[in-house]
């Protein structure tokens, strides 16, 4: 899995699965931002698996699904409230990080 980080608390990634959240946990991260809409390709984790997977863990968890290309106020200001509120570092992905990475920069321009 690759990581990007864009911020002091802000790491992205592609898809992550159920059996990558001990080593996510391990690695010091207290929320998981999953930006897919369940569904999205065939055999991707469902969001309920990955939250049961984070809770697990002691994990927060947030779902906040974004389709390829319609980063949505809503979403966007959801990314900005779940990130204010979150404890410590944050792994937020998608398929590929483009999402989070979308969300992050225009969560910057909300006034």
């Amino acid at each position: 899995m690759l990581l990007v980080r864009l911020a002091p608390k802000l790491v992205t990634s592609g898809q992550i699965r159920p059996a990558d959240i001990p080593g996510v946990a391990a690695a010091r991260f207290s929320l998981l931002i999953n930006c897919r809409p369940d569904d999205e390709e065939p055999g991707q984790p469902w969001s309920s698996e990955l939250e049961k997977a984070a809770k697990q863990a002691k994990l927060d968890y947030r779902h906040i699904p974004v389709a390829r290309g319609q980063v949505s106020e809503a979403a966007t200001r959801a990314f900005a409230d779940a990130m204010a509120g979150a404890t410590g570092e944050v792994l937020a992905f998608c398929s590929n990080g483009n999402r989070p990475t979308a969300l992050w920069k225009a969560a910057s321009l909300l006034k």
